[in-house]
């Protein structure tokens, strides 16, 4: 075991692992779900090209994929995802 990466994490902070919060139920991080969806959002407004700032060669599927990771998660929350993604003309 590797002591420089094993902590113990109380109660009350936010227990984190592999970028998943693991406290009372597995759930993806808040700040994530916000960042994604605010990039559906202007997705539908402004149009996809204006959010490809990582210069993804398939950015539909790199998309796609997040809302899908947090759908297998969190299937409430993903639902809510895949509403705004299917507004979204590609």
């Amino acid at each position: 075991m590797n002591h420089h990466k094993t902590r113990i994490m109380r109660q009350g902070v936010r227990q984190r692992l592999a970028g998943l919060v693991i406290n009372r139920r597995l759930n993806v991080e808040r700040a994530e779900v916000d960042r994604l969806k605010a990039i559906l959002t202007n997705c539908v407004r402004h149009g996809a090209a204006s959010q490809n700032r990582a210069a993804h060669s398939d950015f539909r599927a790199s998309i796609e994929g997040r809302v899908g990771f947090v759908e297998s998660i969190d299937p409430a929350r993903g639902k809510k995802l895949r509403k705004i993604f299917e507004q979204i003309e590609w």
